[in-house]
C-alpha cells in the first residue's frame, strides 16, 4: 500500500457522494499533493477536489455522476468501470502549495460493502497536452476564418526540396483542388496570367539575388476565362555561410474588388473630367458668342451717346437703357464664368499695389448711379471725405493708409455686389459703408461693412444666400420682381476667402428695425511705395458718355485684326475718336502681309479666334519676322471674347504684350493703348 506508485486511499461512510471520508492514504498521495496524512485523514474526499462551480450547480461533474451511481445501488452500475463494483472519474485535486493536479481515479467497493478503495493516477500532463492541442486547434480555426474573410492565403516553399505548401485559402483563391495540384513553383507560375508570369518570375528571381522582400500585383487566369487580381508579398531565408536561399514564404491576397473599385473610380474621374471639359468649352463658347454681339450693342451705343448733342431726351434715355441692359447682361455672363472658374479651382488672384481710395471712389460712383436710376429717396453715407473742389487725385480714408497690396479688381467686385444688393433691396432709408482696421495677433485686417435699412433677410435664410443660385423669397416685402441669379453673394464669399478673409451677415426683418449689415475682411498689407493711380474723377466715372468724350487724344496708326466686320467698324470708330488711324485685316494671314508691307503701324489689336489663321499663330509669325528682319517690337494687344481661366496667360505666352476682353470699353481701350501710343 505505502510503496505503490499510484495514489491510494481508503474511503468509508456516507450515503451521498459528498459524504465519503478519507480513512487512509499512502506516501504517493503526500508526495504528489503535498499534504501530510494528518492533513487529510478524516476529511471528506470531495473537499480535496477543485470542482468547477458551474458544473457543480448543473450536476455534471464526473465525481458527482460516478460516486452517486456507485452509492445508490446495492449492486452498483458500471460507469466506465470494468464491473458493477467500480466507478471511474477525473477531477482536479488541490495541492498544498495552491496548485492543482488532474487525477484519474478508479474506485472499487470493498467486499465488506462498508467502504471503498480508490486508486489514482496523475494525468496532469495529458490534460495540459489536450488543452494545448485544443488551443492550437482554435487558433488554427480562427486563422483560417480570418484568411477567408480577408481573402488572404499563405504559401511556404522549401527551396532545398522544391516542395510548396499552400494554406487552404490559396487553394480557394486559385480555384484548385488540393488533390489535383502538383505543389511546385512551376505549377504556381502556371496559375498566373500568361502576360504576368515573366513579371512575377523576374520579381522573385531578383528577390533571391538582392534578398530584399518584395510586393507585386498580378493577375490569375482561370479555365473559364475569368480573372482575379492578387497582391503577393514574399521574403526568404538564406544560409549564413553560403548565402544559398533555403526557404521562401509569402502571402497572396485577392484584391479583385479593390481593383474594380479603383477602375470604377478612374472611369468616374474621366467622365467627370470630360464633363468638366465640355462645360468649360461650352462656357468659353457661350462667352465668345454672347460677347461678340454685345461688343457691337454696347460699343455703338457709347458712340451714339458721345454724339448725342441735340438728341431728344427720350431718345437719349432709350440709348442709356440699351447700354444699362447690355451691361447687366455682361455682368450675368461674368458671374456665370466666375462661379465656374471658382468651382474648377481656375480663378486666380492678381496681387499688386493699388490705391484703396481710388477703388472706393469708383465704387461710390457706381452706387450713386444705381440710386439715381432707382428713383427713390435713399441717403448714401461713405467713409471718403467730400471733394474740396480741387483736382486732388489722391483720395484717402482718415487713419487708413491708401496704398496697399491686394487684388483691386476682386475687392471692387465684392464691394459692388454688396452695395448693389443694398440698393436693390432698399426702397427708402439709408445705405452706408465703412472701412476700419482690425488689429489681430496674426496680422492686421481691413474690415469693410455695408449696411442698409432694406427689407432684411430671415434668420433661417441667412446661410442659404451664400450658396450658388439661392435667393431669398417670402420675407417682408420680398417678391420675385427683384431679379438676380443668386450668384453674387456666393462669388463674393469665395473671393473674400481666397483673399484671406471672412464674410458675415447680421440682418433683421422686424417691422420696427429692419435691414442688413454685411461685413468682410481682407489682410491689411501696406505697399513699400505710394501708388499714383493717375486717374481723375472722369476716369472713375468711365461708364458715362460725358467722361468718355474727355479722354486725352492719342496718335499713331493701329492695325485692327478681326474676322467680324462689325467689330472692326466699332474699334475703328473708337480709335478715330481717340485721334488714331487704323487699317483692317480680316484674319491672321492678311495681318502678317500688311505688317510686313507697312512698317508705320504703332500697335496691333489682334482678335484671338479667326478663320484661315487665328490671332495667336499670327502673333508668333510677327515676332519671328521682327527677329529675322531686326525690326522693332510692335505692341500687340489681344482682343478676345473668351474670358476663361488661362486665356490671358495663353495670349501673353504667344507673344502678346497685353490682353483685353470684349465687349470693348472705350475708356479701358484708351487706357490700354496709352501705354504704347504717344499723345
Amino acid at each position: 500500500f505505502e510503496e505503490c506508485g499510484d495514489l491510494l486511499c481508503v474511503l468509508s461512510g456516507g450515503t451521498t457522494w459528498t459524504s465519503l471520508t478519507i480513512d487512509k492514504v499512502n506516501r504517493r498521495w503526500t508526495t504528489l499533493l503535498g499534504w501530510s496524512k494528518e492533513d487529510v485523514v478524516g476529511k471528506l474526499f470531495t473537499d480535496q477536489m477543485h470542482i468547477d462551480q458551474d458544473e457543480l450547480r448543473e450536476g455534471t461533474t464526473s465525481a458527482q455522476t460516478a460516486l452517486s451511481a456507485l452509492l445508490s445501488q446495492e449492486e452498483p452500475i458500471s460507469i466506465g468501470a470494468a464491473n458493477a463494483n467500480q466507478a471511474m472519474l477525473e477531477e482536479r485535486f488541490c495541492c498544498k502549495n495552491g496548485s492543482t493536479r488532474w487525477i484519474a481515479w478508479n474506485i472499487t467497493r470493498l467486499s465488506s460493502q462498508k467502504g471503498f478503495v480508490a486508486c489514482g493516477r496523475d494525468i496532469t500532463l495529458n490534460k495540459e497536452s489536450e488543452a494545448v492541442s485544443e488551443a492550437s486547434f482554435e487558433r488554427e480555426r480562427r486563422l483560417k476564418e480570418s484568411q477567408e474573410i480577408a481573402k488572404l492565403g499563405q504559401w511556404d516553399l522549401d527551396l532545398t526540396t522544391n516542395d510548396l505548401v499552400w494554406s487552404s485559402e490559396i487553394y480557394r483563391l486559385f480555384k484548385i483542388d488540393p488533390m489535383q495540384f502538383g505543389a511546385s513553383y512551376e505549377a504556381f507560375l502556371n496559375a498566373i496570367h500568361p502576360d504576368d508570369r515573366e513579371k512575377v518570375n523576374s520579381a522573385y528571381t531578383t528577390h533571391l539575388e538582392t534578398r530584399e522582400p518584395y510586393e507585386i500585383i498580378h493577375r490569375l487566369l482561370f479555365d473559364d476565362g475569368s480573372i482575379k487580381w492578387v497582391i503577393e508579398s514574399c521574403r526568404s531565408e538564406f544560409d549564413d555561410a553560403s548565402g544559398r536561399p533555403l526557404r521562401s514564404v509569402g502571402t497572396v491576397q485577392d484584391i479583385t474588388e479593390l481593383k474594380q473599385a479603383q477602375e470604377d473610380l478612374r472611369a468616374a474621374k474621366e467622365r467627370a473630367e470630360e464633363a468638366d471639359g465640355l462645360k468649360s468649352a461650352f462656357l468659353a463658347n457661350m462667352s465668345h458668342e454672347i460677347r461678340t454681339p454685345m461688343n457691337a450693342v454696347i460699343g455703338f451705343t457709347d458712340l451714339m451717346l458721345m454724339d448725342s448733342k441735340g438728341m431728344a431726351d427720350d431718345h437719349r434715355e432709350y440709348l442709356e437703357t440699351i447700354k444699362t441692359s447690355g451691361k447687366l447682361l455682361l455682368m450675368l455672363i461674368n458671374d456665370i464664368l466666375d462661379i465656374s472658374k471658382i468651382e474648377a479651382g481656375q480663378l486666380h488672384l492678381e496681387y499688386r499695389s493699388f490705391s484703396l481710395g481710388y477703388i472706393l471712389k469708383t465704387v461710390e460712383y457706381n452706387v450713386a448711379a444705381l440710386i439715381n436710376r432707382k428713383g427713390h429717396h435713399i441717403d448714401f453715407h461713405t467713409p471718403l471725405p467730400k471733394s474740396d473742389g480741387t483736382n486732388n487725385k489722391q483720395v484717402t480714408i482718415p487713419g487708413v493708409e491708401d496704398t496697399i497690396i491686394g487684388d483691386p479688381n476682386r475687392l471692387q467686385q465684392v464691394l459692388n455686389n454688396l452695395l448693389s444688393n443694398a440698393v436693390k433691396f432698399t426702397d427708402e432709408g439709408k445705405i452706408s459703408y465703412e472701412v476700419k482696421i482690425l488689429v489681430r495677433p496674426s496680422g492686421s485686417m481691413l474690415e469693410f461693412s455695408v449696411s442698409d435699412s432694406g427689407i432684411g433677410i430671415p434668420q433661417d435664410k441667412q446661410e442659404d444666400i451664400f450658396q450658388p443660385f439661392r435667393q431669398v423669397q417670402g420675407g417682408r416685402g420680398v417678391n420675385n420682381t427683384l431679379g438676380g441669379t443668386g450668384l453674387g453673394l456666393a462669388i463674393a464669399r469665395r473671393l473674400v476667402e481666397m483673399m484671406g478673409g471672412q464674410i458675415s451677415l447680421e440682418s433683421s426683418t422686424d417691422q420696427d428695425k429692419h435691414g442688413s449689415t454685411f461685413r468682410f475682411t481682407i489682410p491689411y498689407v501696406l505697399a513699400n511705395a505710394r501708388v499714383d493711380e493717375n486717374h481723375d474723377e472722369s476716369e472713375a466715372k468711365s461708364g458715362s458718355s460725358e467722361s468718355q468724350s474727355k479722354l486725352p487724344k492719342l496718335s499713331g496708326k493701329v492695325l485692327l485684326v478681326d474676322d467680324n466686320r462689325i467689330n472692326l467698324k466699332l474699334a475703328g470708330r473708337f480709335l478715330k475718336s481717340m485721334g488714331c488711324f487704323s487699317e483692317d485685316a480680316e484674319n491672321g494671314r492678311i495681318a502678317i502681309s500688311k505688317f510686313e508691307a507697312d512698317p508705320s503701324f504703332k500697335a496691333i489689336l489682334m482678335d484671338k479666334e479667326m478663320p484661315v489663321m487665328d490671332g495667336l499663330e499670327a502673333v508668333q509669325h510677327i515676332r519671328r519676322i521682327e527677329v529675322t528682319e531686326n525690326r522693332r517690337r510692335i505692341p500687340i494687344v489681344a482682343v478676345t471674347a473668351a474670358a476663361m481661366a488661362g486665356d490671358r496667360e495663353e495670349c501673353l505666352e504667344a507673344g502678346c504684350d497685353d490682353y483685353i476682353t470684349k465687349p470693348l470699353n472705350r475708356t479701358a481701350l484708351h487706357r490700354m493703348l496709352a501705354k504704347y501710343l504717344k499723345p
